[in-house]
């Protein structure tokens, strides 16, 4: 069995997939420096929460500041969560 083999029924089981942002399937930030796609995304997630924003300033990583909400921080950690 390859891994090709294997794909659908990972898929079939998946409740999220997640692609990576410079990829060969998902060039969503082309051209753009990870530290600016950092930036933006940082900027993005301080105005829906400022505790989660300020956390994910921390780090220049795109991936990083899309994990960042999942982190609870401690002005968070007594919230629930937006849906």
């Amino acid at each position: 069995m390859t891994h090709d083999d294997q794909l659908p029924a990972v898929l079939a089981n998946a409740r999220v997939i997640f692609f990576d942002f410079d990829g060969p399937v998902c060039d969503v930030f082309a051209g753009l420096p990870a530290h600016d796609v950092a930036k933006q995304l940082t900027a993005l997630l301080s105005s829906q929460d400022p505790a989660a924003g300020s956390k994910a300033a921390e780090t220049d990583d795109p991936i990083e500041v899309c994990a960042s909400p999942t982190r609870r921080t401690p002005s968070s950690a007594g919230r629930s969560s937006r849906h």
